[in-house]
């Protein structure tokens, strides 16, 4: 069958000699220049990146310029080499080599040393980046320079002052806040109805009060449960656990912290309407709690009162749970995600669920992730974000109510360093201290000083 199809796409030519044909030489397709380039920092380090779409042997030139303008070879590549660590700042760009012939260069990117600084990139083998940014039903927590500011609804107390220079990190419940102090104590205030302030009542709190846990480095806190991951490696849980999302074996509900089973090595934790995900530091991934839709990822829609190792993938540096779908992101930059797919919240062109993982279309070189109640934001190495899902409140922030199941790039927004996602509204922090938000307004979490929501980001100005 080759040698036929090959000889249909031959042309003749009639010789002098007589009325015999030969074949003409099969003309040489011009060589090809790798693939999109990127400068990625999912290694540990600054590294480009290129896919090689060639397939002989075929070399590549690196070229280095200082000015973006005139490019010259820094370094000559063996074949199947995809990847080239910068050594200076400058203007990077990748061509192919066969032989003499060369191809068009690719797209030059810029390397600066403040690369790695604005885009810390997590890794397998220790704690993502402490959240200094949550968003919850409609308020926001935001931490700057050890102090916590707070803006949004505040019906159960949610937005109360807390009088410490030592918050490392917070976590925005339903309608209750959390924060964590650089000495491992919990701080917490709002809804309590459920226990899960963890104080051992079920008492609203209008201003904050202390967790009746210690020694804890992160908190991520649920509807109406929360998650504590202790300096141990141990994972911690209180409040609603009507589905297991306690993760101790039983349906109890504990207004006091219980640990939950099975766990340990544990570097980051994700809580959902009412199930969990939690990342160990060999890069694997456990959830329990409320499976209806799928979200814990395991093929079924079992609920799981204990912890279940998630199967399929590996490598994985980040987690986050929505309330019925959640989110992986692996060391390639690549995005997965699994539950409930209404609005398209998935991101894989589609509304279907899905009951295991499904890779995020159209993202490369992700470095952060968020899951709100329907929708999601990323962050790529570009500091561009990232939006796809529900968007009934313009939570997107693409200048619409159009929902989307694949990631479309909020315009205007650079060198984003953090995200958040609440029900329906967005907030972004660039890496020049701005809060940017955008979506539903109705309790003023959007800190414009209105209560009108607005589908393109706005600047907060209410801290």
């Amino acid at each position: 069958m080759k040698n036929i199809l090959t000889l249909t796409g031959l042309t003749f030519l009639m010789v002098a000699c007589g009325s015999q044909t030969v074949p003409s030489q099969p003309q040489t397709a011009p060589l090809a220049a790798p693939e999109q380039l990127v400068l990625s920092t999912l290694t540990g380090q600054p590294t480009l990146l290129w896919k090689d779409r060639i397939t002989d042997e075929t070399s590549f030139e690196v070229l280095y310029s200082k000015d973006g303008v005139n490019f010259q070879q820094e370094q000559l590549l063996p074949a199947n080499t995809t990847s080239y660590v910068p050594s200076e700042e400058g203007f990077y760009a990748v061509r192919s080599r066969r032989n003499t012939e060369i191809s068009e260069r690719t797209n030059s990117v810029k390397y600066q040393q403040a690369h790695e600084q604005v885009h810390p990139t997590p890794t397998v083998t220790a704690q993502s980046k402490a959240h200094v940014l949550s968003s919850g039903n409609q308020h926001n927590l935001f931490v700057q320079n050890g102090k916590m500011n707070a803006f949004g609804w505040n019906g159960y107390g949610q937005t109360a002052k807390l009088n410490l220079n030592t918050v490392t990190e917070v976590a925005a419940g339903w309608n209750s806040s959390f924060a964590v102090t650089a000495n491992g104590t919990v701080w917490a205030w709002g809804r309590n109805e459920f226990g899960q302030l963890g104080n051992g009542n079920t008492t609203d709190q209008s201003t904050p009060v202390q967790a009746s846990i210690d020694h804890v480095k992160s908190i991520s806190a649920g509807v109406e449960h929360t998650l504590a991951l202790k300096t141990d490696g141990t994972v911690w849980a209180w409040g609603h656990n009507n589905v297991g999302q306690l993760g101790n074996g039983n349906t109890t509900d504990r207004s006091a912290p219980v640990q939950v089973t099975g766990l340990s090595n544990i570097v980051q934790i994700g809580a959902g309407l009412g199930h969990n995900l939690a990342l160990k530091a060999d890069g694997t991934v456990w959830v329990w709690g409320w499976n209806n839709n799928g979200q814990l990822g395991l093929g079924t829609t079992q609920s799981q009162s204990t912890p279940v190792q998630l199967t399929g993938l590996s490598n994985i540096v980040q987690i986050a749970a929505g309330h019925y779908h959640s989110l992986i992101l692996t060391s390639t930059g690549t995005v997965y995600s699994f539950g409930d797919n209404h609005n398209g919240r998935l991101g894989n062109g589609s509304t279907l669920s899905s009951f295991k993982p499904v890779q995020v279309q159209g993202l490369t070189d992700v470095q952060s992730i968020v899951a709100g109640a329907g929708h999601n934001l990323a962050i790529t190495g570009t500091g561009n974000v990232y939006s796809w899902g529900k968007n009934d409140n313009g939570q997107l922030g693409l200048g619409n109510t159009t929902d989307q199941n694949t990631p479309v790039q909020i315009q205007g927004i650079q060198s984003a360093t953090a995200i958040s996602a609440g029900r329906a509204h967005s907030v972004i922090l660039t890496a020049g201290g701005q809060l940017w938000s955008m979506g539903s307004n109705f309790g003023g979490q959007l800190g414009d000083g209105t209560t009108e929501d607005h589908l393109s980001p706005v600047q907060v100005t209410t801290l």
